[in-house]
């Protein structure tokens, strides 16, 4: 799987199938490295016409979490077309998903 993760975009540092959600803790320590901002002029064999953005923030940065919410509301005001954008994010010391 390791071949699939690496040929992912954006690059994933793993990729595996599981049954019964049975997961393995030790995946937790998969070393995650840190990326710059990046964006495609058009992506490979782009048959739907849709563009991906990324970014990875560095390990310990916690959000506001009101701010967070605010940005995501606002976010089809200041992106033509947008059609998804999604997030996990560390607030107040815990994960959260936007989506």
């Amino acid at each position: 799987f390791h071949d699939k993760a690496s040929k992912l975009f954006p690059p994933k540092a793993k990729v595996v199938e599981v049954q019964n959600a049975q997961l393995d803790i030790q995946w937790l320590d998969i070393p995650v490295v840190e990326k710059s901002r990046y964006r495609l002029k058009a992506l490979p064999d782009n048959t739907m016409g849709f563009q991906s953005q990324g970014f990875t923030f560095p390990a310990g940065r916690d959000f506001d979490g009101e701010k967070l919410t605010d940005f995501f509301n606002d976010l089809p005001k200041f992106t033509d077309g947008l059609v998804r954008a999604k997030g996990v994010f560390q607030v107040l010391g815990t994960w959260v998903w936007l989506n």
